[in-house]
């Protein structure tokens, strides 16, 4: 077998190679929760969320799947005879499954986020608070200037999402007609060649990447022919009339939005009248793209769903353990 063909099977086979680690590693009736995620980064995220949820000395065990159809691929090879629901858990993005009447499994160990991704839940103005209090060096700014400041942070996060449709229509589109393959990555799409975000305001770029749209900047960026411009422009105007943008944009993105916010008021916070601080504060630690996950995720608040996902779960686990351990 060739090279390219043992990283191939590899890659398709991963489902099984995680579940076969787990199925190592697990313990029945201990002290440890476990859980399915989609991405690298999604640990960041839940693992905080599920300890706050866990009592002191227990463990949290996550296995990235590599996607959504992955995670799904695991939870069907589970015989649920023989494991507890409330122990084994399953975290998957939303994305765009409605829009396109996809269905999945439903079960009430597997949580779905609200919006497209979990980002989406804590790209919030109470995360930019945290941020640019505990990174940015902002401690001591007095509490009526940071609400100015989050006023702008939500009013420029709301035409941020805006901005997007054309992106996220084209996206859209690609599924509904299965115009994605393995050259499309969705991650090529970088918002540094879309928008700029200068005392935290952010304007679009004209010519994107030296193209002539936003429009064209995808389908480049995906490796897709851009066949007939007046259709995207039809899903566009579909994703607008339907306020779609609202809930349905790549959550990523929005995180990028975050940093490049946070980032510009820091770097320019001497520029504005309303705030009373002399000069730029000294960051605790450097706050970047590459480390925004990082040092965000730990400063997220547990959205409402996933708070009761967890009371109707590892909390029954938890009580269940007690009684009988």
């Amino acid at each position: 077998m060739e090279m390219i063909d043992i990283h191939k099977s590899a890659l398709q086979d991963i489902d099984a190679i995680v579940l076969h680690e787990f199925k190592l590693r697990y313990k029945k009736k201990s002290h440890t929760i476990y859980g399915f995620v989609e991405g690298k980064d999604d640990p960041c995220f839940y693992r905080g969320f599920i300890e706050n949820a866990v009592p002191e000395k227990w463990k949290v065990e996550l296995w990235p799947a590599g996607n959504k159809e992955s995670v799904y691929k695991i939870y069907s090879n589970f015989d649920w005879r023989q494991f507890d629901k409330n122990q084994i858990l399953f975290f998957v993005d939303k994305d765009l499954s409605m829009l396109l009447e996809r269905k999945y499994e439903t079960s009430r160990n597997i949580y779905v986020t609200d919006e497209y991704s979990i980002e989406n839940s804590i790209v919030t103005p109470n995360t930019c608070d945290r941020v640019l209090r505990e990174i940015c060096g902002f401690t001591f700014l007095k509490y009526a200037e940071m609400e100015m400041i989050l006023d702008k942070f939500q009013s420029q996060l709301h035409l941020f999402k805006k901005e997007l449709i054309p992106v996220m229509s084209c996206i859209l589109y690609w599924h509904k007609n299965k115009l994605l393959n393995k050259q499309s990555r969705l991650n090529n799409i970088l918002m540094k060649h879309l928008f700029q975000v200068s005392k935290g305001v952010f304007s679009a770029i004209v010519n994107p990447d030296n193209k002539s749209d936003i429009i064209a900047y995808v389908h480049e960026q995906c490796s897709i022919d851009l066949i007939n411009r007046d259709i995207i422009l039809e899903e566009i105007k579909y994703f607008t009339d339907n306020r779609y943008y609202e809930k349905y944009t790549r959550g990523k993105y929005l995180l990028w939005f975050l940093v490049e916010f946070c980032l510009s008021i820091h770097q320019n916070c001497t520029s504005f009248d309303f705030i009373s601080i002399p000069q730029n504060p000294k960051m605790t630690v450097n706050l970047s793209q590459s480390s925004g996950v990082v040092l965000i995720a730990p400063r997220c608040r547990i959205p409402d769903s996933l708070r009761l996902f967890f009371e109707t779960t590892i909390s029954k686990y938890v009580a269940t353990i007690k009684i009988t351990g």
